[in-house]
């Protein structure tokens, strides 16, 4: 369709110039010199059948196969590249004879014409290319083997066509060639094995394919399944489509369990998720807008410039390169470092977007960072403006002019943040200028070094337009020298984020010591962030930092120094505190000063962030989608009254914990929100104290409820101790959902029973029997 498209405008012969020099500049030695140098080892090549012969239905005698040259010539080039390089070669045939599936961008199906599977004629010679392949590649050791068949997608019962279609693409193979590996994908995108299991050939490894669901193990134990079931090799064919974080885990989690893995794909127009960015013209812009119906027909020559534009920015010199796909696939998967995606110097401007390359959690944290949507049936945009990098952060194209790269932090949420490795010139005090726009009020912001507050939270001022760009000039940060990690922390939703100017403006010693911040660090600690280090007279006149507790006066003691930052001072509390407390601090005194004789300033009342962790109250109500920790489960939507989300695919040995706080010892009403289509399942309770000792309280069973989404409660009962405990759910039943769970207190007095000296008669009866209780206590 494409092609024809083509032809229209620019006509038939200019349109087979174009494919021509398409073919040539797409991949050159160049491409395949820079797959060698980023680590790579092999090159999966997609073949078109047509390069290689014609169509049945072009065919001078339907008996027999014309050959063309074009296409064996390329991949003689391609091997002589690869050779270079010391990299394999695996031959794929993406678009067979007639094309193999459903699925026309894939394979080039004609819906008009008769496919793979609807055709003799192209099966025969999708037989024959195969053969003449093999025929001249038998010897030559570059080539690690042939992929038969990429993707078939077809109504084939049993796969029994597929599997017939494989004998004999092996057997001619064979015929010619027994030293190359032939590998095997399954039906339906490659991941259907029915019937393929039992290998026919003593070099075949299998090649299901891998996109857009969980990296836990679980979702790969079908394809461990493969390699124990065939007593054959298993790669994943085919893998790719997605953010940095998800290569990551994907590749991390494959070589865990010695897989091997192909990706797609080297380069695409303005794609993100490839190493290789080809820039998108305007002028290619018009033609997809009349191809579209959006613009009037374009004269030839506009559309022969066009198509010349395209054959020069596909060439790999002029590509945008991806380092931080790279890294990902690479570096990333052996190494939680970050390290630096550009250089920052401060004084200087740091540039939002260019955060450390490293992982989810590591460089930068997002609460949207993968598309799990074969897992979730939800897409997810990792990085919505789809452009510059292929992180979880949000990234869009930037009009403001002032201190820009192009390109700006977008889409903000409270708790995301993004690390900068930088290179302090100088201990001194700075003044920094960052760039915000905001459509919307809510927008906060912090600066941390090293994990340690360096400024307090700043809101971002409204700007009435997420393009229209406003400074915030934070003043008088104080900054060691050296190397060190910058951290922008976003505290509230609602802001775009440019670039960020670091301005020496004096020497330590012209501002007093400042209070920044204070944050619990455990139960009965909290941490107490300065602008610079605090000299030992802290330790002697502690008591005039007060504390409020709930807006109760609370002791404090035994402050301590941080020993490799003087900034931070950790004193301890004189009670246990909670997640749910309430802490605020004040200074008012003159004997604290700074290592550099400056004294601390007094600071009225003021908030003491707390960062215990959340703990469910009980008795009340969990979501189960809420937990701690878990292990091998997956999240669903859910369909049951208040939507959200489900806990599913739970299976034997599955665990999922909770931190609970039970505030009322006694007996409980455990009500389950369950739903299963035709399982029994079940779970055991237990709690796990502090100090790791673990007892059950709950032993219990759900019959089926007739549906995945057909939600039913089921009650049980527990007797709970009160305190604070690890809850953890463990799977003794498999394939059920919850949805939530809930605990109703009934009573603080513990069900005992007794053994009791009772005589029941007569043995046989009829009509009564008699019980007589020898201890005048009640019966249940």
């Amino acid at each position: 369709q494409i092609r024809q498209k083509i032809e229209d405008l620019a006509g038939i012969e200019n349109t087979q110039i174009f494919y021509d020099e398409w073919l040539k500049n797409f991949v050159t030695k160049t491409d395949i010199d820079s797959l060698h140098s980023w680590g790579f080892n092999c090159v999966r090549v997609p073949i078109h059948y047509n390069l290689f012969t014609l169509p049945i239905e072009k065919e001078p005698n339907p008996s027999e196969n014309t050959w063309l040259e074009k296409g064996f010539l390329m991949i003689d080039t391609l091997a002589d590249w690869c050779r270079e390089n010391n990299i394999y070669i695996i031959l794929d045939l993406h678009a067979a004879p007639g094309g193999q599936g459903h699925d026309e961008g894939i394979s080039d199906y004609d819906p008009d014409k008769p496919s793979l599977w609807e055709s003799k004629s192209n099966r025969d010679k999708t037989v024959s290319l195969w053969k003449k392949l093999a025929q001249r590649y038998a010897q030559d050791t570059i080539f690690a083997g042939y992929d038969l068949l990429n993707e078939p997608n077809w109504e084939l019962p049993g796969n029994t066509l597929l599997k017939n279609l494989y004998k004999q693409i092996t057997d001619s193979i064979r015929t010619v060639d027994n030293n190359h590996i032939l590998f095997i994908e399954g039906n339906w995108f490659a991941n259907d094995f029915t019937g393929l299991l039992q290998p026919w050939d003593d070099k075949i490894v299998y090649a299901p394919h891998k996109y857009w669901n969980y990296n836990d193990k679980q979702f790969i134990d079908w394809i461990l399944n493969i390699r124990d079931v065939s007593n054959a090799p298993v790669i994943v064919g085919e893998s790719g489509e997605n953010s940095n974080a998800w290569y990551t885990e994907t590749i991390k989690l494959l070589e865990q369990n010695e897989i091997g893995w192909a990706w797609w794909t080297l380069k695409k127009v303005e794609s993100i998720s490839s190493p290789l960015w080809i820039n998108k013209s305007q002028n290619y812009n018009r033609l997809l807008n009349y191809w579209k119906g959006f613009t009037s027909k374009p004269g030839q020559e506009f559309v022969l410039s066009t198509l010349q534009e395209l054959i020069e920015v596909i060439k790999i010199q002029n590509c945008v390169y991806h380092k931080d796909v790279i890294d990902a696939m690479f570096r990333q998967v052996n190494s939680d470092n970050t390290i630096p995606y550009s250089a920052n110097n401060i004084p200087g401007i740091i540039y939002c977007t260019d955060f450390d390359l490293g992982t989810q959690g590591i460089a930068y944290n997002d609460i949207g960072y993968a598309d799990f949507h074969l897992s979730t049936n939800v897409f997810t945009s990792w990085n919505q403006g789809w452009i510059y990098r292929n992180d979880g952060v949000d990234i869009q194209k930037c009009e403001d002019t002032l201190n820009s790269n192009g390109y700006n932090v977008s889409w903000t949420d409270k708790d995301e943040w993004m690390i900068y490795s930088v290179f302090i010139d100088s201990v001194a005090i700075y003044n920094i200028n960052i760039r915000t726009a905001a459509g919307d009020y809510g927008g906060q912001f912090s600066l941390q070094l090293d994990n340690e507050d360096i400024t307090r939270n700043y809101y971002v001022p409204y700007t009435g337009d997420y393009q229209s760009w406003q400074t915030t000039t934070v003043e008088n940060v104080v900054l060691p020298s050296g190397n060190h990690k910058l951290k922008l922390k976003i505290n509230g939703p609602g802001a775009n984020y440019n670039s960020m100017q670091f301005l020496k403006t004096g020497e330590t010693s012209e501002i007093n010591t400042l209070f920044i911040s204070a944050t619990t660090v455990d139960k009965n600690t909290i941490k107490i962030n300065f602008n610079k280090p605090v000299s030992n007279d802290i330790l002697d006149n502690f008591n005039d930092i007060k504390l409020l507790i709930n807006n109760e006066n609370s002791s404090l003691s035994n402050p301590i120094i941080d020993s490799l930052n003087h900034a931070v001072v950790y004193i301890n509390i004189d009670r246990n505190i909670n997640f749910k407390d309430k802490l605020r601090i004040k200074y008012f005194g003159t004997k604290i000063h700074g290592e550099d004789g400056t004294i601390l300033e007094s600071f009225n009342w003021t908030d003491v962030k707390n960062t215990l962790e959340l703990y469910f109250t009980i008795p009340g109500k969990i979501e189960a989608e809420d937990f701690y920790s878990q292990n091998g489960i997956v999240l669903e939507n859910c369909t049951d009254q208040g939507g959200g989300k489900d806990i599913g695919y739970l299976d034997v040995g599955d665990n999922i914990d909770y931190k609970i706080n039970i505030e009322k010892e006694g007996n409980y009403n455990v009500v389950f929100r369950i739903a299963s289509l035709g399982y029994n399942g079940g779970l055991k309770m237990f709690l796990i104290s502090e100090n790791g000792d673990k007892q059950e309280v709950l032993n219990t069973s759900f019959s089926p409820t007739g549906g995945w989404q057909a939600w039913k409660s089921f009650e049980s009962s527990a007797y709970l101790p009160k305190g604070e405990y690890i809850l953890r759910l463990v799977i003794t039943k498999p394939q059920f959902n919850i949805n939530w769970f809930r605990f109703d207190f009934i009573s603080r007095t513990q069900q005992t029973y007794k053994e009791l000296a009772t005589l029941i008669y007569p043995n046989p009866f009829n009509d009564y029997i008699f019980i007589n209780n020898e201890v005048n206590t009640d019966i249940d």
